[in-house]
């Protein structure tokens, strides 16, 4: 066996040796770490949405999807926030900033909604009338839900359908401590006592509020 030979072969066992040995020791962190979750894929279909109305029952059709997010009280609940008939392509915003709620105005259909995830049934929806171009939505440890209109350019608390909390200007862009710009999510806090806005598009920040609304910091 030559040198070079026998150099690429030490070479190749020094590689594997240590590859194992990495293996062995994330494998070990894995193992050792109380919070890591696993997943399994229940269905490799996706879920049919169904719409239940007075005498009859049909398969519900999505608009652009901007959110999901899931019960903290029911695991089989799971929210969405869509898009309807809307869609946001180059002329929804012609400088890049301002939305034409002119030409668009505003989304007549709901856009929120509460589906079983089991089932595919309609639980809940509304949100008809409000929205101009859904994005965000998240949901708090108390169950509220935080919807962003990149459109407004707002953000929005909800609490059993109802508005408790708006954040920005409606239809005016900006970077101060009372504006966004294309606000895409939000965050609140285990406790409550903390919003944070995720502020991307058009701006590039996380702007951190209390519960009541009031700026903190950027």
């Amino acid at each position: 066996m030559d040198r070079l030979t026998l150099l690429l072969v030490l070479v190749s066992i020094v590689v594997n040796v240590n590859a194992r040995a990495f293996e062995n020791t994330i494998s070990a962190g894995v193992e050792s770490d109380e919070n890591v979750v696993t997943y399994q894929v229940l269905s490799n279909k996706p879920l049919s949405i169904v719409s239940a109305d007075d005498d009859s029952q049909h398969e519900y059709k999505l608009g652009q999807v901007g959110g999901l997010g899931a019960s903290v009280k029911n695991p089989n609940r799971l929210f969405v926030f869509h898009r309807a008939s809307r869609e946001w392509n180059q002329e929804s915003f012609p400088d890049g900033r301002n939305f034409d709620k002119t030409k668009f105005g505003v989304i007549p259909e709901n856009t929120v909604l509460t589906v079983n995830t089991r089932t595919g049934q309609i639980i809940e929806q509304w949100g008809n009338n409000t929205f101009y171009m859904p994005h965000g939505l998240a949901v708090d440890s108390e169950e509220n839900l935080w919807l962003t209109d990149v459109g407004m350019h707002q953000v929005f608390k909800y609490s059993n359908g109802e508005r408790v909390l708006t954040l920005g200007e409606p239809f005016v862009p900006g970077n101060d401590e009372s504006h966004f710009c294309k606000p895409t999510d939000v965050v609140a806090s285990n406790d409550g006592s903390k919003i944070y806005v995720a502020d991307g598009y058009c701006n590039a920040r996380i702007v951190k509020f209390d519960s009541k609304g009031k700026f903190l910091k950027e």
